[in-house]
């Protein structure tokens, strides 16, 4: 016991506290500049292509594009907030007969905007959303089907004049149904007014997704045209049905132009795709009746995409029954080589 006693006996010497540590600053994150920002959520391309129209004679006409296909996402946080699309398209024209109201004359450069629009993304649910700039016509087929650039498209050229408008438009899914409906000026490319009270369209329809896609449209207004204003109507059905490779479309609208002029128009598309998707072939039938006076095309196409940016494609259309009584049967061919970079 003499042990612990000593030890209990030793004088007891101060214990030095430790020295406070240095206090731990939370320091923000840089921010990013403007520039990482923007390339946040962002997908753009150049895209260059040629194409040219050849009849049993030879050489008819020919097309040149120079374009930007760009594609952002804004956001906030963790919250989508809105979307831009944006495709201005320098275009040559050469030999352009007859030619487009969106050209001055056969040989022209015009600026030519497929698409340039925000969509504004009102719920996150994606169930409202407000689209503004140039969009195309919530019409058909064309909808749902991204044909911008390629030969293969949905008549919306041949049935009301136009493609692509300016205006606003409120879009969105909600459960299995997708919707848009959209005011425009009926312009077309420029954004001018010529009078008129404009264009009221809209399609609503299943989910684009599906192996089976069924939609209901409709224009109704006032298109800007070189020869005034021609108000046009259509009311139309579309359907998308895919079987393994192959896939079934149908287009059927009616409607009247200038009040006067009955129009009824049908579309009918049969598709495959290779495994690989680097080949695509289609033939389609379209027919029209204008005052019980019927006309009908065929055509065949295919694309072909050998390696990544690059297709290659072709379409032959022939006229099997004229809609007018002297516009002959011609058969045209259509060749087009393009590059994404």
């Amino acid at each position: 016991m003499i042990l612990p006693l000593a030890l209990c006996t030793l004088p007891a010497f101060p214990v030095q506290a430790e020295e406070p540590a240095d206090p731990v600053v939370a320091h923000p994150a840089p921010r990013a500049s403007w520039l990482e920002a923007w390339e946040q959520n962002l997908r753009w391309k150049f895209d260059v292509s040629g194409r040219g129209v050849f009849d049993d004679s030879g050489y008819l006409k020919s097309l040149g594009f120079f374009g930007l296909d760009l594609h952002k996402v804004f956001t906030s946080g963790s919250r989508d907030v809105a979307t831009l699309l944006f495709q201005p398209y320098l275009t040559r024209a050469n030999d352009l007969v007859p030619t487009p109201p969106v050209f001055d004359g056969p040989d022209d450069w015009e600026l030519i905007w497929r698409i340039a629009n925000v969509n504004l993304k009102l719920r996150q649910d994606g169930a409202l959303n407000l689209r503004v700039g140039h969009f195309e016509l919530p019409y058909g087929l064309e909808q749902t089907l991204n044909t911008n650039g390629t030969l293969r498209d949905y008549t919306h050229g041949g049935n009301f004049g136009l493609k692509a408008d300016w205006g606003a438009t409120v879009n969105g899914d909600v459960g299995d149904l997708e919707y848009e409906f959209a005011w425009s000026r009926g312009s077309g490319n420029e954004y001018r007014d010529d009078g008129g009270r404009g264009v009221l369209s809209g399609r609503l329809g299943t989910q684009r997704e599906g192996a089976e896609v069924f939609g209901v449209s409709f224009v109704d207004g006032e298109f800007q045209t070189p020869g005034g204003i021609v108000p046009r109507t259509r009311l139309g059905l579309d359907a998308q049905v895919y079987r393994g490779a192959m896939g079934y479309f149908a287009e059927f609208s009616a409607g009247e132009d200038n009040d006067t002029d009955d129009i009824v128009r049908a579309l009918g598309e049969v598709n495959w795709r290779n495994t690989d998707e680097t080949v695509l072939a289609w033939a389609q039938v379209v027919a029209t009746d204008k005052n019980r006076s019927s006309g009908l095309n065929s055509l065949v196409g295919v694309r072909w995409e050998p390696a990544l940016g690059w297709s290659l494609s072709t379409q032959y259309v022939q006229v099997l029954e004229p809609l007018e009584d002297d516009g002959g049967n011609p058969g045209t061919l259509t060749l087009q080589l393009r590059y994404r970079f």
